[in-house]
């Protein structure tokens, strides 16, 4: 393992002090940078373009996306260029249970007769049942259902990439932030 760079460590620790987080939480976050870094190290993104990595693709991931028995993710890229990438460990009990979430959804909405999921038209017209198919299914949906204009058809869509980017960007204070509820993205 290499040391974490001086000027990364300088500024890691300069936004660590300005959340106001407990000393003790900081071992905990300079051990997840230090992984983060190997990671990066061993795996770079594929010709680091900022095109090409994108934060907000996690908002258009299917359910049959996820590969846990392999541990790998598969994203489909524009032009079919698809790319792997692993599934940390850790995060796939997580995952299993978003995607038993989607399930439950699944099952309700098919329940109340609802049309599918979007999809891009030829695949549609290919597969006119696909929409309903759990695999097809968002793995992070919009908690409402779409009407579909001229239609009496709903449909569900996967959350806006708004969503996500108001998750992940500090709005409030960290008093504030502990008063109010975690971010609940179904």
């Amino acid at each position: 393992m290499l040391p974490i760079p001086e000027n990364i460590l300088v500024q890691f620790n300069n936004v660590l002090n300005q959340r106001e987080l407990q000393k003790s939480s900081h071992l905990y976050y300079r051990k997840w940078l230090r992984y983060f870094l190997d990671f990066r190290t061993k795996n770079p993104p594929p010709e680091a373009k900022s095109e090409q990595v994108r934060l907000f693709e996690c908002v258009g991931l299917r359910v049959q996306s996820f590969n846990f028995k392999d541990g790998i993710l598969t994203v489909h890229g524009k032009g079919g260029k698809d790319r792997t990438v692993p599934l940390p460990r850790k995060l796939i009990p997580k995952l299993k249970i978003q995607l038993e979430f989607v399930s439950e959804l699944h099952d309700k909405d098919l329940a109340r007769g609802y049309a599918g999921v979007f999809l891009k038209g030829a695949l549609e017209r290919k597969y006119p049942t696909a929409a309903k198919d759990f695999i097809w299914q968002w793995f992070f949906p919009q908690r409402r259902l779409t009407p579909v204009p001229g239609t009496n058809e709903k449909r569900r869509y996967h959350l806006h990439e708004s969503h996500v980017q108001r998750a992940i960007t500090p709005r409030f204070s960290r008093a504030e932030a502990i008063s109010k509820k975690p971010f609940n993205s179904l």
